[in-house]
């Protein structure tokens, strides 16, 4: 239970520090991409010293490249979506991306539906629904908000996340053998590459900005960055310690939901985020989705 607990404090590091670095740098895709590269860089580190650097499959290879596209696309725009609106509502629907493997699950791999999965994916489709009401609900405290903006980012975030899920669990099925630290060491070193490529072409475009100023801003910079490399090394490697002494079913219910009720609580100490009566029906009926799936 200490690792799952670790495993969530870690990934609320990893999300608060993705919040702040939104609030205090451009928006934009060149921000977000040196934020990516310079965090997986730390994440590169800490898997290698833990043995990660082991050659995988071909097919190996190839999913822990699909995986870095995709985790760039995802942390991207979850760090966007979040400062386009409500934190909270923001990584529970994200989270609730478990809906894509588990429709993925029964069409492609032969997945049983279950009552638990049929019951989870109701409630997380209810979440959806109940997302697409009141602006305000999911809005924060911005004036000006753009819905379209927040719909569109956390869209992208959701179906990348679920994607995610998807690459892990083919990754299962063609290469047990490899262990989830060289997993990790692989898909960082793939998503390094991603984000340095799209940081080039915003260079040849002309389209960067300067980050940091030197003085307390250099510090300030870096000791967001150590915080997301950290948090997204240390929620991988308590994770799977965990799966050690917890069940998955177990496990992954207790992390997401209790992620989600996290990041929950500092949208509202942190940031002044506001929690009405329709926000509070999100999180139950989102929570019980990402619980009842994983009972499935």
């Amino acid at each position: 239970m200490l690792y799952a607990v670790l495993g969530i404090l870690a990934f609320a590091l990893q999300n608060t520090c993705c919040k702040e670095y939104g609030n205090r740098y451009p928006n934009t895709i060149y921000a977000q991409s040196v934020m990516v590269v310079l965090s997986l860089i730390i994440v590169t580190g800490i898997m290698a010293l833990l043995g990660g650097v082991q050659a995988l499959s071909p097919a190996g290879y190839a999913i822990a490249f699909a995986f870095g596209v995709f985790f760039v696309l995802t942390l991207t725009t979850m760090t966007m979506a979040m400062n386009s609106g409500h934190m909270g509502i923001t990584l529970l629907i994200q989270n609730s991306s478990l809906l894509i493997p588990c429709i993925f699950g029964m069409a492609v791999w032969g997945e049983r539906l279950t009552l638990f999965k049929g019951l989870g994916i109701a409630f997380i489709l209810g979440l959806l629904a109940l997302s697409a009401g009141d602006g305000s609900t999911v809005a924060g405290n911005r004036q000006n908000w753009n819905r379209k903006r927040w719909i569109l980012l956390t869209g992208l975030a959701f179906v990348g996340d679920g994607i995610l899920a998807i690459l892990q669990g083919a990754m299962s099925r063609a290469s047990a053998e490899t262990s989830s630290v060289t997993f990790t060491f692989w898909t960082s070193v793939f998503s390094i590459i991603v984000a340095g490529a799209i940081i080039l072409l915003c260079r040849a475009r002309g389209t960067t900005c300067r980050l940091t100023r030197g003085g307390r801003e250099t510090g300030i910079f870096s000791g967001l960055i150590v915080g997301i490399g950290v948090g997204t090394a240390g929620g991988n490697c308590f994770s799977i310690l965990a799966l050690g002494q917890l069940p998955g079913i177990v496990l992954f219910p207790l992390r997401q939901g209790g992620l989600v009720l996290a990041m929950w609580l500092v949208g509202i100490l942190l940031y002044r985020e506001k929690v009405t009566r329709r926000g509070l029906l999100m999180l139950i009926v989102g929570l019980l989705g990402l619980i009842l799936i994983n009972m499935g």
